[in-house]
């Protein structure tokens, strides 16, 4: 590739483009991290220790004891149990054996490696003899005015989404033909990032549902649509097998079946339908759930629900064993005659969530609040396994002030949410210009209309799966808005290649 007359091979581009996307975390000092890397750690953590008996420390849960009424259960099995399968253990893994040969800077350079190739290779699909143009436009575009940067710099799995998001669409749409490391790549990452969070696999599967008649409606051959369902459902199903793979071995290793925490349980007690009911029901008959021990609590907040200490807001964190097992156990009763006895009030706050979420897109919390502020002197929180590679962990707590994310997180914020507004105009602006053409032959820029129509089906539909279910974050619906800016730069290019050509034309 050249650029400006310089040469540049395609991996020195690539590690260019992935050191630029890493700089939040170098203006920051360090990655970013949130309350549930620590999780994703310890569950590495732990799988590495039975694999391979190190057990450096053990997992133990603080926030509950073990039950009086199960002889079995120690502190170790209380978390492996019911907290386990809370989070990723294969992101975990990951996290876990980067962190400990480089810190967490090891999780931030293969995510930005990954995400550097991912625009490179988006490029080449589209852009024929420049590719090196369009991924220079592409890569400023997304590292001064979108989230990928900071999704990147961040010790969580969210931004895998959005890169099996982008090779789906680049594989579908592309104006190039596919090689057998496309076919292998779109796989692993599909695998991957169904595999990083269960929310992702239907998100992953409405994707390749709307992305496959899109494509055909501006003229794809059918032969990658075809090429394209087959291989995302292979990814799809090694995922599910992952899964099953994994709690298969940790019930035997256990003694028991690992339970997720209650987090739907969680989201429609908070949402109103679920006290509904729930007050309903233990006012018949107070034994119907364990749940019902906690009727009188306020049961408003989702997170408090799950992870608040305070025993006049939290729940399934302060329980004991056996109540975690019998609450995580009642809960698809609990779920589905919730829905049952109140189905308008449920579809009802669904809906707001979903609305909520499509507002909800900035770097605002995340990276813009001090962690270190809210963890210190907290009994919990000042002692999660994560700090042990973390250098700084111990003067952070101790001057929390000193660990302030930079102030210019929050300009970013801004030009971010400005940037991202700006660019779904032009892009719906592109989808219906080429939407509405008469013909469709598959030309380059029917094909973005295609990769753009995807794109914003999906972030309708992550908002929808993410708000109805998690409650409204600005982290779920700014995992993937980077996309919009990028295909908005990408496009540019493409059209000015174009309108370079035809003037030459005119010229001679």
């Amino acid at each position: 590739m050249t650029f400006r007359g310089i040469r540049i091979s395609p991996p020195l581009a690539i590690l260019l483009g992935a050191l630029a996307l890493t700089f939040p975390a170098l203006l920051n000092g360090s990655p970013y991290l949130f309350h549930d890397s620590d999780g994703y750690y310890r569950g590495g953590r732990s799988v590495i220790s039975v694999f391979f008996e190190t057990h450096k420390a053990a997992d133990v849960d603080p926030g509950a004891q073990p039950s009086a009424t199960v002889a079995s259960s120690t502190p170790k099995q209380n978390y492996a149990v019911t907290l386990l399968a809370a989070r990723s253990v294969y992101y975990g893994t990951l996290l876990y054996l980067t962190a400990t040969v480089a810190g967490l800077w090891g999780i931030v350079a293969i995510q930005a490696l990954i995400a550097s190739f991912v625009l490179w290779r988006t490029a080449g699909a589209f852009v024929d003899g420049r590719t090196a143009v369009a991924f220079a436009a592409m890569l400023a575009t997304t590292v001064f005015a979108s989230s990928l940067p900071w999704f990147v710099s961040f010790a969580m799995p969210d931004v895998w989404l959005s890169f099996a998001v982008v090779l789906l669409c680049i594989f579908v749409f592309g104006s190039t033909g596919l090689s057998l490391i496309d076919y292998a790549l779109l796989t692993i990452i599909v695998g991957a990032a169904a595999t990083f969070h269960l929310t992702n696999i239907p998100l992953i599967f409405l994707s390749t549902l709307v992305a496959g008649p899109i494509a055909i409606f501006f003229g794809v051959q059918k032969k990658r649509v075809f090429n394209l369902l087959g291989t995302v459902a292979i990814g799809l199903v090694l995922a599910i097998m992952a899964g099953w793979i994994f709690n298969t071995l940790a019930a035997r290793h256990f003694g028991d079946k690992l339970r997720t925490p209650i987090f739907a349980t969680a989201r429609l007690l908070a949402d109103g339908p679920g006290r509904n009911y729930l007050r309903d029901t233990c006012a018949v008959d107070p034994s119907r759930y364990t749940l019902c021990k906690f009727q009188k609590l306020p049961l408003d907040n989702a997170d408090e629900i799950l992870w608040s200490s305070d025993p006049s807001r939290g729940v399934y964190t302060l329980a004991d064993y056996g109540t975690r097992i019998a609450l995580a156990d009642e809960q698809p009763s609990f779920v589905m005659r919730t829905i049952l006895a109140h189905p308008a009030q449920v579809l009802v706050a669904a809906a707001k969530n979903a609305l909520d979420q499509l507002r909800r897109f900035g770097l605002y919390g995340e990276f813009t609040d001090n962690v270190w502020a809210m963890w210190s002197g907290r009994p919990f929180w000042s002692e999660l396994a994560i700090f042990e590679v973390i250098p700084k962990a111990g003067t952070c707590l101790k001057l929390p002030a000193s660990c302030s994310p930079p102030r210019p997180a929050k300009f970013f914020d801004k030009l971010e949410r400005a940037v991202f507004i700006a660019s779904t105009i032009f892009l719906l602006f592109h989808i219906w210009r080429y939407g509405t053409a008469h013909s469709r032959s598959g030309d380059v820029n029917q094909r973005l209309a295609g990769f753009g129509a995807t794109v914003i089906l999906v972030l309708l539909f992550n908002a929808a799966i993410c708000g109805a279910f998690s409650g409204a974050h600005n982290r779920y619906q700014a995992r993937l808005i980077w996309i919009v800016p990028a295909l908005t730069a990408l496009i540019i290019v493409v059209n000015s290649d174009r309108m370079r050509g035809v003037a030459g034309r005119k010229g001679s």
